[in-house]
């Protein structure tokens, strides 16, 4: 029998609304990571942005979350779970009234920056709180699978409510409309959750921090700059080089150190490591995915913000369809075939993406959305679980930060990857007899995009803009293919290591439960109802 200091903490009797909270904060801030991507062309044509500042914008965001959510999941740990996702939540409407009302790029990367610190705060706290009110195995499980479920509400519904909102009102309104969101959720969560905390954490591991920061930071910057820098660059390769000196740093203060941000031998249970390594594989595939089919709707479909929303909708439905489907065939299987088969989805969806020509139209988008939607849905069960149910849950907001971080950087490294991969093709293929006789300045904005081509081939007489608009779409095609190529040989990529690394169920006797001991709340961490709050 159990000691009394193993039994689970009484369930706190508001969960299951308290789980709307976390759920929706979880909607808020997918829906912040995606939503701009819709208003691309209009921040485009009001800013007169080049391609490397539109990858900033949506980078910036995912790649503050990545970088911070290890320090501010220790903090909330330390501090208040509750407090922490309260002071996001206020973060994120004021950042977002900033960035609607920025009126240049600096300004826009800045609010987004601000938006990940407040992002950084409010996942690993929707993470811990679940694991601290769901004490029973079984409800655990299926409320991490609503919260997964959530992530694909954002993803289906943030673009399409940004895409209707900025036609009316413009690219401000994909910050706007944060703004409520954010203020409701706020006002909820004192009623609706608990104080939670671990009094016995140590000191804030504020070296690992930087660490962290600097190595992710270098290695999304040179990712970004290499297409306008060369990819041999100074710049390039000094920023790489950052990355990694950073990376071997941060391994050696987190294994010496007494109370390290992010336990690393955490990373030796091989379903915690296969939980946070695919979740980081999957999501680089599946926000990439998501930016071509964005700049491909925007710019070489021409539609607006709407309409680019709208073919980014089978994604989301099929990814939320998709959840309670792999949330079954994880527990029954373990998590082995689930994250496989998601891998092998989504590189079905690449393929179509691959088949794309000068005259595609937006079919092949919504088919290749239902599946990589399908197969992320599959995914997401079993790499929650196998994160948060195999570390402690005395420390569930840095836990809780690992899968978080593992997505972001995914979602910074999408982006920046496949983005740069169809910026560099496209510059490379763009015929110089084309914009040789441009002017200078013309010249280099009709080689940065698509978009950049066809605003310039717009003031050119006709037969200037002809052989222009024919020699960019072209160009376009060349690099959105060749970037679809790359995200295929990277979703088969993971499918075969998701089959030969991936363990399957847990040995009898030997599956973590929610009665182990380095799972239970400790009694400094449990919920508290009617004493203090913090």
């Amino acid at each position: 029998m159990s000691s009394p200091s193993l039994q689970p903490a009484e369930p706190y009797p508001r969960r299951w609304a308290g789980l709307s909270v976390l759920a929706l904060s979880l909607f808020l801030v997918v829906t912040a990571n995606i939503a701009l991507t819709v208003a691309l062309r209009d921040v485009a044509e009001e800013m007169q942005t080049t391609s490397s500042e539109l990858q900033w914008m949506l980078d910036a965001y995912p790649l503050t979350v990545a970088a911070l959510l290890f320090a501010l999941g220790a903090a909330g740990d330390k501090f208040g779970r509750r407090a922490a996702l309260m002071w996001g939540l206020g973060g994120f409407a004021v950042f977002s009234v900033i960035g609607g009302l920025s009126d240049e790029p600096g300004l826009v990367i800045a609010a987004r920056v601000g938006l990940g610190i407040s992002g950084a705060l409010i996942m690993p706290a929707t993470l811990g709180l679940v694991r601290v009110t769901f004490t029973e195995d079984s409800e655990r499980k299926r409320a991490l699978s609503l919260w997964g479920a959530a992530a694909g509400l954002g993803l289906a519904g943030g673009p399409l409510l940004s895409g209707a909102l900025v036609e009316p009102y413009g690219w401000e309104a994909c910050f706007y409309l944060n703004v409520p969101i954010a203020l409701v959720l706020l006002l909820a969560t004192p009623p609706l959750l608990p104080a939670s905390r671990n009094r016995d954490a140590g000191r804030l591991d504020l070296w690992g921090a930087v660490l962290s920061c600097l190595m992710l930071g270098g290695l999304v910057y040179g990712v970004i700059e290499g297409p306008s820098k060369g990819w041999l660059s100074a710049e390039v390769l000094g920023a790489w080089a950052l990355s990694l000196v950073c990376m071997v740093a941060f391994i050696i203060v987190e294994r010496r150190i007494s109370n390290p941000m992010v336990d690393l031998t955490w990373f030796t249970n091989k379903f915690f490591a296969a939980g946070a390594g695919f979740a980081a594989l999957i999501f680089t595939i599946v926000i990439g995915m998501i930016y071509l089919v964005s700049v491909f709707s925007l710019q070489f479909l021409g539609h607006d913000a709407l309409e680019a929303g709208l073919r980014l909708l089978p994604a989301g439905v099929a990814l939320i369809a998709g959840v309670p489907i792999g949330e079954q065939v994880y527990h029954r299987v373990g998590p082995r075939w689930p994250i496989t088969i998601g891998a092998a989805l989504a590189a079905c969806g690449a393929y179509v993406l691959t088949t794309a020509d000068i005259s595609s139209d937006d079919m092949g988008l919504m088919v290749s959305g239902v599946l990589f939607g399908m197969g992320t849905g599959l995914a997401i069960p079993a790499m929650t679980d196998s994160v948060m149910a195999n570390a402690p849950a005395a420390r569930g907001g840095v836990v809780g930060g690992t899968f978080d971080a593992a997505i972001e950087v995914g979602a910074a490294l999408g982006i920046a990857i496949f983005g740069s991969v169809l910026n560099t093709v496209y510059a490379d293929e763009l015929p110089a007899r084309v914009t040789g006789a441009l002017p200078p300045p013309a010249q280099t904005v009709a080689e940065d995009s698509l978009g950049g081509a066809l605003g310039v081939a717009a003031k050119l007489p006709d037969p200037v803009a002809g052989p222009l608009v024919d020699g960019a779409r072209s160009a376009f095609i060349d690099g959105y293919t060749t970037a679809s190529y790359a995200v295929l040989g990277a979703a088969v990529v993971t499918a075969v290591l998701a089959l030969a690394l991936v363990p399957k169920r847990a040995a009898a006797g030997n599956a973590p439960t929610a009665e182990t001991p380095a799972q239970m709340p400790k009694p400094s961490e449990a919920p508290t109802h009617g004493v203090r709050h913090r």
